[in-house]
């Protein structure tokens, strides 16, 4: 009673799907890869994230993204797990760029995070003092100042949220260059 779509479609839907299927296999090869994917190495189930400062109750924005990410994953470890990241300063920076000259009542202001950290795998240092770093100005008039708290924790947020991506994507793309050789050298 029902036909296939493959058999009621001939050879163009044949095509179709095995278009889909060469795109998707292209895709893998060039490096991309959906969101979810591991940013560990093959042998690596879990991650640590650490961030200690005695001066500070609870951990960074980013530290918290970090740790959702993972956790989302299933990827979040403890202290002891095999792969850990330290994350070792968040240093976010609020300064004036411009005031309007007619009134002052405009001015931009730059917001910068910029973070630190090591990587390691079973106590190897594959990453050590790398740090990232976001900057974004933005505007505000007299009109509009009662907001500014909430347009730069807005901006704060989306700045940490950004940082945490490039910090997993830069964890993924040195697992990758270091497991390579290792793959290679393996005979099949």
């Amino acid at each position: 009673m029902y036909k296939s779509t493959i058999a009621a479609g001939g050879p163009a839907s044949v095509m179709r799907i095995a278009s889909a299927v060469l795109v998707v296999l292209v895709v893998s090869g060039c490096g991309f890869h959906l969101q979810g994917r591991s940013v560990l190495p093959d042998n690596v189930e879990r991650m640590a994230v650490l961030y200690d400062n005695d001066y500070t109750v609870g951990d960074p924005e980013v530290v918290r993204v970090l740790k959702q990410r993972l956790r989302q994953r299933d990827q979040l470890g403890r202290a002891t797990a095999p792969a850990v990241l330290r994350v070792i300063k968040v240093a976010q920076n609020q300064r004036t760029i411009a005031v309007s000259p007619v009134d002052g009542d405009a001015a931009v202001y730059r917001l910068s995070v910029q973070v630190t950290y090591n990587y390691s795998v079973n106590g190897e240092a594959r990453l050590a003092g790398e740090r990232v770093v976001a900057i974004r100005d933005y505007s505000v008039e007299a009109s509009q100042r009662l907001s500014i708290e909430d347009q730069r924790r807005h901006n704060l947020e989306q700045m940490q949220n950004n940082l945490a991506d490039r910090i997993l994507a830069r964890i993924s793309q040195i697992n990758q260059a270091m497991d390579a050789p290792s793959a290679a050298e393996t005979p099949e």
